[in-house]
């Protein structure tokens, strides 16, 4: 599945502007690449999203998923 990072800046009296800035092959990369452009652009109206194409999304929900071992059935993560 292919992640695209996007930059919209915020317009005064306009439309938003959208530009093209990454693509990533995993999700981890596409977070990284999303951090480091927050981090070398920081302004109140640019803001960086990331977007997923809604038939990659459908066809990896579809693909068969190898069976869970018991491990990671078991296993729990507490998020805070």
């Amino acid at each position: 599945m292919e992640y695209i990072i996007i930059k919209r800046t915020k317009l005064y009296k306009a439309d938003d502007l959208i530009s093209l800035q990454k693509t990533a092959k995993t999700l981890d990369d596409a977070v990284k690449f999303k951090v480091a452009l927050e981090m070398l652009d920081s302004g109140e109206k640019i803001s960086y999203h990331i977007l997923i194409d809604t038939h990659d999304a459908y066809n990896y929900l579809m693909t068969e998923q190898p069976e869970e071992n018991k491990e990671t059935k078991d296993k729990v993560v507490n998020i805070k």
